[in-house]
């Protein structure tokens, strides 16, 4: 929903440069609503995260996930939710970065893994709303880690153990590629994002 968010704001400024103002006010008025209903269906006032929401049960899924930052990276929240995201990010950050989530399961999608778009997010999230010592300190934690294990393999690699802080991942894998896949293209893009977007970059991996 948030991706959905951005593409109709991405939408409606492309419609306005091609002249087609009308056209503009339309996806701007749908990109507003779902602002609204995403913080009014996802965000959980007590827990201070954005969740998962099911139709089909019509409520939120209290599952503590990483994707509560991609409000934060669009502009969708608040000045006040954006700092009580914030303030739980103690439940996410790990040596080498943004855990997936905060559960381990097994699973690729869980903890102790993180993947290189999400530290993008939050660090961009984080950033946006002003918490710049957090998004750098964030992202100095997984450039380093991905430094690290690039000096050793030569290689790049699709996940990481950021909770051992280490591309080894087959051991704790159950449920998705338990062999880290080498490349990659999304690891490369977003460390390059998050060197450009750190204020200090120099020195990481000397």
């Amino acid at each position: 929903n948030s991706l959905l968010y951005q593409m109709e704001l991405d939408t409606a400024e492309i419609s306005a440069t091609l002249g087609n103002e009308a056209g503009a006010a339309t996806w701007r008025t749908r990109a507003a609503a779902r602002k609204d209903r995403i913080n009014a269906l996802m965000w959980d006032e007590k827990a201070s995260l954005y969740f998962d929401y099911s139709f089909q049960n019509k409520r939120r899924r209290n599952y503590e996930f990483a994707t509560t930052f991609y409000p934060l990276w669009v502009g969708i929240a608040g000045k006040e939710q954006a700092a009580r995201v914030r303030a739980n990010l103690s439940k996410f950050e790990a040596p080498g970065g943004i855990l997936t989530s905060t559960t381990v399961t097994g699973s690729q999608w869980d903890a102790p893994f993180g993947w290189a778009p999400l530290q993008m997010i939050a660090v961009e999230g984080l950033r946006r709303y002003g918490y710049d010592e957090d998004a750098d300190r964030i992202a100095a934690k997984f450039v380093a880690l991905v430094n690290k294990e690039f000096r050793e393999h030569g290689t790049i690699v699709e996940k990481y153990d950021v909770r051992r802080n280490e591309s080894d991942v087959a051991a704790g894998i159950k449920f998705g590629y338990s062999a880290n896949q080498v490349g990659f293209g999304w690891t490369n893009g977003a460390v390059l994002r998050l060197l450009a977007g750190m204020r200090q970059p120099a020195g990481i991996g000397r």
